[in-house]
């Protein structure tokens, strides 16, 4: 694996650290993780990521179909966080 890679340990020990300090710092009820591609795709992660050695996999649900998306490590880019607040109408 190469050296600019992101590892198992970001995503099994790192990763929630991270989503927590910017749900903390944005006040967002819910963090979104996409992973950005070094094909220039992004893919949204979801539910609790499977993290080996080489590659972390995780269920995907679109429209009625349950998939698993299997990615080697060393094709994610990088991460992207973005916040996902509680929307609410009106006065608090």
């Amino acid at each position: 694996m190469s050296g600019d890679a992101l590892t198992k340990a970001f995503f099994a020990d790192e990763l929630q650290g991270l989503k927590d300090n910017f749900a903390a710092e944005t006040g967002a009820d819910k963090v979104i993780v996409d992973l950005m591609l070094k094909s220039g795709q992004t893919v949204r992660l979801e539910g609790e990521p499977v993290c080996t050695d080489s590659y972390i996999a995780f269920d995907r649900k679109e429209g009625s179909h349950k998939t698993r998306t299997v990615l080697l490590y060393k094709s994610i880019l990088g991460v992207h966080l973005s916040a996902e607040n509680e929307k609410r109408v009106g006065f608090r």
